[in-house]
């Protein structure tokens, strides 16, 4: 529900932008974990206005994960997670796959995590293989190797081309 509730962010009508808003903030009030529950505002605006990604994403650096990732968590910040890999900026996309291994340690259902790998790991690809500063590529490769091992050690299936 959240990707297409947050897709509705961005349109031109006023109200539209505000039953979004709304609904998506009704859609997070199903986030049970303690680590991003104090950050649920934030991560909600930053969806509705991409200029306060960068924020996002520092509140997130500055977050210990160490409770249970699950989807519902999932679904809030991967959106950000997403834009942030495809800026121009490479300590953002650095700032994103520190997040990325960070929070997918704490999965423990494949199931939960899948409906995210073919945003998150074609551009952690790109981040590995495109980013011209040799320790950004290092970090967005052991995010793209800790998202795969996730998946693969729960039962997981990984998008062609990732096994």
């Amino acid at each position: 529900i959240v990707p297409k509730v947050t897709d509705t962010l961005w349109d031109t009508k006023p109200e539209v932008k505000a039953a979004a808003k709304a609904s998506l903030a009704e859609c997070c009030t199903v986030i049970h974990n303690p680590d991003v529950q104090p950050l649920v505002p934030t991560l909600i605006s930053a969806n509705a206005n991409p200029k306060e990604n960068t924020q996002a994403l520092d509140a997130l650096m500055g977050t210990t994960f160490v409770s249970q990732v699950d989807r519902p968590t999932l679904a809030i910040i991967v959106p950000l997670l997403h834009r942030g890999l495809r800026e121009r900026e490479v300590q953002t996309k650095r700032k994103c796959s520190v997040v990325i291994s960070n929070m997918v340690k704490l999965v423990c259902d494949a199931k939960d995590v899948e409906p995210f790998v073919d945003k998150l790991l074609p551009e952690l690809k790109r981040v590995e293989e495109e980013v011209p500063i040799p320790e950004i590529r290092a970090y967005g490769a052991q995010a793209k190797a800790t998202l795969i091992k996730a998946i693969k050690e729960g039962g997981g299936k990984l998008p062609e081309g990732y096994e």
